[in-house]
């Protein structure tokens, strides 16, 4: 699933090539209706002939993709499991999974953008003054770039779930996922079925800090592309081949001196990658012994 960085390097290679452009035309696939959210019936009409607002900054929320239009609308996208997004000079070739299509143009200059999503996790919509958010980004926690430890401390002392589990609940965190989530827990040196109630405010400092220079190197390689990430223009992201821990079981710990290996454990259903030896689990506090 394309995590914060992936939608962050897609933002910026938007931003560098589109926020002049009309949109000419806008194509649905008859498979849109399927996607995570069925897009409004009113899409097309909403979209064609308007302009990229160039005054207002494309952004990102958590994994979600905020594409400004002049008339006061948003294109709001999604990737889900599978979704990319790609800018060519040329239309795209046929594909059922092309669920939105935008021809665009600039100064008698051409370009077409396509949301592609094999598996449809993934949604656009429309946000507008009338409806300008939607319950999915109103739910959304801290960004990790702007956090403080003291409040990363609040939102996980009431909580005794792993602080891995922690991390991917898109309600404390937003736009972590399983692969910089390991990689962060690696780095700040906490094992990831540490409680969250465990951790103390230095440990917060460390983890926030590590969790920002994981998503700054990977935003700097363009992301990491396992199956299905590409750049807005096409190309891979280079951060796996930078992983320290993540998909890497077996494998000799990057930072032990003696040859520890990386585990693999299964929380809640997603793999978990650390090296039991550098990372130390924390506990919770003894409680005081009863007076006799």
């Amino acid at each position: 699933m394309p995590e914060l960085p992936e939608v962050e390097t897609i933002k910026r290679g938007l931003a560098a090539s589109i926020p002049h452009h009309t949109i000419k035309s806008a194509l649905l696939s008859p498979l849109a209706h399927s996607l995570r959210l069925t897009p409004s019936p009113h899409s097309k009409q909403k979209l064609e002939n308007q302009q990229f607002d160039k005054k207002s900054l494309f952004s990102r929320r958590g994994k979600y993709l905020l594409l400004p239009l002049k008339n006061k609308t948003i294109l709001c996208i999604h990737l889900g499991m599978s979704g990319k997004i790609i800018t060519s000079e040329t239309p795209p070739q046929t594909s059922p999974h092309n669920h939105l299509i935008l021809a665009l143009v600039h100064q008698n200059k051409k370009l077409w953008m396509t949301y592609h999503d094999p598996r449809r996790f993934g949604f656009f919509q429309i946000l507008s003054p009338e409806h300008p958010s939607l319950p999915a980004l109103d739910n959304l926690g801290e960004e990790p770039f702007s956090i403080t430890p003291d409040r990363l401390l609040s939102l996980l002392h009431p909580r005794k779930i792993p602080i891995k589990n922690a991390l991917l609940n898109q309600k404390i965190i937003a736009g972590i996922g399983n692969i910089y989530a390991s990689e962060a827990l690696f780095s700040a040196s906490i094992h990831p079925l540490s409680p969250s109630s465990s951790l103390s405010l230095q440990d917060c400092e460390k983890l926030i800090l590590s969790l920002q220079n994981v998503l700054s190197l990977a935003i700097k390689s363009g992301g990491s592309s396992l199956r299905d990430h590409r750049k807005s223009d096409g190309s891979l992201g280079m951060f796996q081949h930078q992983w320290n821990v993540y998909n890497r079981e077996g494998k000799p710990c990057p930072l032990c001196k003696l040859p520890h290996i990386i585990h693999r454990a299964s929380l809640s259903g997603r793999s978990s990658f650390f090296c039991p030896h550098h990372q130390k689990k924390l506990s919770l506090p003894s409680p005081p012994l009863a007076r006799p």
